[in-house]
């Protein structure tokens, strides 16, 4: 017999677990459905999980000024205390890419992100490695955090079964279909039924949605390398920035005890378990070698490994009912942008789920729903309303 919730949320990212927490703090009873034996597999655990305020196009900025207090107070309903700790960001430019770095500056100055000129002199003071032919200027973005995501992770998960929220896992939603005024999803962990679905699983969300019967919104995936490096025993990276050049061909930070490093590729790939390409971590190393005398010889490297950021044209997220199949709600087409926006992206959705006012935090950042519904997504396609 199929299990009776209010909200049956399908997928364990951080879009489904934020989505549920903040279900279960309005109340409600939530089951959350995760195919795979542990959360956050694919995207969420393998994210390089930084917050910055300049990340992303003006909405994805706006959820990130409005989730930062989660992070830097967060609330009593959560068993970690500390979810993040202060970083800056150094982004460079060679000197053919000063005019992008000048307008970068402008850009993020006059939406109220705090970013200040430094000459290269300054910046290879923070980051010696940093080769000073390669750096023309440099901007430094105050306010930056890394983010605890293990605790973060852990975090939600308690938070959502404390208030008595369920989290299935190896629960594969085998089969979706609407009968009368519930979704009934069988899985191999059981059958469910709730009178709203929340469509929450990343790279998969236009299959699932197809499943169900919504139309696709168009989701395309897209991998991301990484490799981490271990300094040489004379390098103390602990007060490092996170460096990115100003044109995102790579970045790199400190990760631990360990040099975290991306070429920041995104290319378009199906929805998969995605592995590392050898091209693209050449890539990186040559960047990396351009720009640094970072020891980057296989002594170095420690371990590599690629994830998937999914967004659809305009690069916004998609928060909100779908326009023509009841009772079916989007949270999908977070990019790179999940885990900082999280907090801002699960108030959002519980507020609309709940059929409660847009959050006012959020509104007060300039947004509202029109900018991450999915009826945008049709009117950019001109499709007929």
């Amino acid at each position: 017999m199929a299990k009776g919730v209010d909200f049956l949320v399908v997928g364990g990212g951080i879009a489904g677990l934020t989505t549920a927490f903040h279900l279960a703090e309005k109340g409600c009873s939530v089951v959350l459905l995760e195919r795979e034996s542990q959360p956050a597999f694919h995207s969420t655990g393998r994210s390089a999980v930084f917050f910055r305020g300049s990340h992303g196009r003006a909405p994805v900025r706006a959820l990130c000024r409005a989730s930062r207090p989660f992070f830097e107070h967060p609330p009593e309903t959560l068993s970690e205390r500390k979810l993040a700790a202060p970083r800056d960001a150094l982004f460079l430019a060679s000197a053919v890419d000063l005019p992008a770095l000048a307008s970068f500056l402008e850009g993020m100055n006059a939406h109220g992100t705090v970013v200040e000129f430094l000459t290269p002199e300054e910046a290879c003071a923070q980051v010696p490695v940093l080769r000073p032919a390669f750096v023309g200027g440099a901007a430094r973005e105050t306010g930056g955090m890394d983010i605890d995501l293990p605790a973060l992770l852990r975090a939600l998960q308690e938070g959502l079964v404390r208030q008595d929220g369920c989290i299935r896992l190896n629960a594969d939603a085998q089969e979706i279909a609407r009968s009368g005024s519930l979704w009934r999803v069988r899985t191999p962990a059981g059958d469910f039924a709730a009178p709203f679905l929340v469509n929450a699983t990343g790279a998969w969300c236009d299959e699932v949605a197809r499943a169900a019967g919504a139309a696709p919104i168009g989701i395309v995936p897209k991998r991301r390398t990484v490799m981490t490096f271990r300094p040489d025993a004379q390098t103390d990276i602990a007060r490092w920035p996170m460096v990115l050049e100003v044109r995102e061909r790579f970045y790199f930070r400190p990760w631990g005890e360990e040099i975290l490093a991306s070429p920041a590729d995104q290319t378009p790939v199906p929805p998969c378990d995605v592995q590392p390409q050898e091209t693209d971590c050449r890539i990186l190393l040559q960047r990396l070698a351009e720009a640094t005398t970072l020891r980057l010889d296989s002594d170095f490297l420690l371990r590599r490994w690629a994830g998937l950021r999914s967004f659809v044209p305009d690069e916004s997220p998609v928060i909100g009912w779908d326009p023509d199949l009841p009772g079916f709600f989007w949270v999908a087409a977070l990019g790179g942008f999940g885990i900082e926006t999280s907090p801002a992206v699960g108030a959002i959705a519980a507020a609309l789920l709940t059929g409660a006012p847009f959050p006012p935090r959020v509104a007060a950042e300039g947004v509202s729903e029109r900018d991450f519904t999915p009826k945008r997504i049709r009117i950019q396609r001109n499709d007929p309303q």
